[in-house]
């Protein structure tokens, strides 16, 4: 649905923090699924990765607050660039992530406000969850 490219204008990270690689569903103010590919290049693995290789729980916690914000901002049909300061983020990770990998990262807007809000997020490996993150946000134009 939103390409690499779409995404760039969304959101203010870029490579290599850039951390979701396309959208592929949007409810205005409800959802929004994005992709994230493990991959062996990744900066985090150096030289390159191994299919053993572990994503680190920080960087999935960050594409996750990458996937909210292009919720926010869709949802908010805004171009401008949105500073997002995340207030407090309670997560539960059942499953790792490695390099092979292709993660759906679903936010759900469980509380959207003008500046305020509360983002259920849930990333899936082949349909099996592999982390529950709940975000607590501000976010400012």
């Amino acid at each position: 649905m939103f390409s690499i490219e779409d995404i760039k204008r969304v959101l203010p990270q870029t490579f290599p923090f850039l951390l979701i690689d396309r959208i592929i569903d949007f409810k205005k103010g409800e959802s929004l699924t994005a992709v994230k590919n493990i991959t062996a290049n990744e900066w985090v693995f150096g030289d390159g990765g191994h299919p053993c290789d572990v994503f680190p729980e920080t960087l999935l916690i960050e594409a996750a607050a990458q996937t909210g914000l292009a919720l926010y901002a869709l949802s908010k049909n805004s171009c401008a660039p949105i500073k997002l300061t995340i207030g407090k983020i309670d997560g539960f990770f059942k499953e790792q992530a490695k390099v092979g990998d292709q993660l759906k990262i679903t936010a759900f807007a469980t509380k959207m406000m003008t500046n305020l809000g509360y983002i259920k997020i849930e990333i899936t490996l082949s349909d099996l969850e592999i982390a529950n993150i709940d975000l607590m946000y501000s976010a400012r134009r």
